[in-house]
């Protein structure tokens, strides 16, 4: 590394900066009910897209693979509205939504690594992991009331983000502090997870749906067992 010139050295510093575009991980509980406000539009089209495909396979009683089938590469955008995500205190969560067909939900489980970031596991063959990038209080609460959650598995890292918000509520400051973070492009644009549906007093109550797993959140069926195909 001596025999680098100073330019060329500055030039390998910024793409190393960019590759690992990350803060440091910050713990943070998020445990209670939230509602999916904001999400990139790559994670749209990556995970939610892996998670619908799963959702459905699990309700048509199918095993899981990991390897894509050529139905999977042609398949349409998955249809993400009125998300809502549940996460007990041991761990488990819920993702409800309403997608093509009707309200969806699947079962999983969030572990906090040794770093502080977060491995969702919403199946077998999905999971992926996220940081928390940010995070707001209420002012007569200690809870957070927006929690902002950067993928770390994508590439480059922390590219994609999820916005959860105890309310449905549509934060322009969060949207603000989006744009100033770099993360609203022109290539992968924040998207609202909408929601038309009226779903009473709470606006992170779930739609009514049965889960995916065919179990309730305090089921002993939370983690079945599922054989992936060979």
């Amino acid at each position: 590394m001596s025999n680098i010139d100073p330019k060329t050295a500055t030039a390998l510093g910024s793409l190393t900066e960019f590759f690992n575009a990350c803060p440091s991980p910050q713990y943070t509980d998020i445990s209670g009910s939230w509602a999916i406000i904001f999400s990139s539009r790559q994670l749209l089209q990556t995970l939610f897209q892996d998670i619908d495909e799963t959702v459905d396979r699990l309700m048509a009683k199918q095993f899981l693979s990991s390897r894509k089938t050529l139905g999977s590469l042609f398949r349409e955008e998955a249809r993400v509205e009125c998300a809502t995500i549940q996460v007990s205190n041991d761990g488990s969560f819920e993702l409800s939504y309403l997608g093509d067909g009707g309200p969806k939900s699947i079962i999983g489980r969030v572990n906090v690594n040794r770093d502080e970031t977060m491995t969702w596991e919403f199946a077998p063959t999905v999971r992926t992991e996220f940081t928390v990038i940010y995070t707001s209080q209420v002012a007569e609460a200690t809870r957070r009331d927006v929690v902002i959650l950067a993928q770390t598995d994508s590439f480059p890292k922390c590219e994609n983000v999820l916005v959860l918000a105890r309310t449905r509520t549509l934060y322009e400051t969060i949207y603000a502090q989006l744009a100033q973070s770099g993360h609203n492009t022109a290539s992968n644009p924040i998207l609202s997870i909408e929601c038309q549906m009226l779903l009473g007093p709470n606006p992170t109550q779930n739609p009514i749906a049965p889960n995916a797993m065919g179990a309730p959140m305090n089921s002993p069926m939370i983690n079945p067992i599922i054989r992936p195909m060979p």
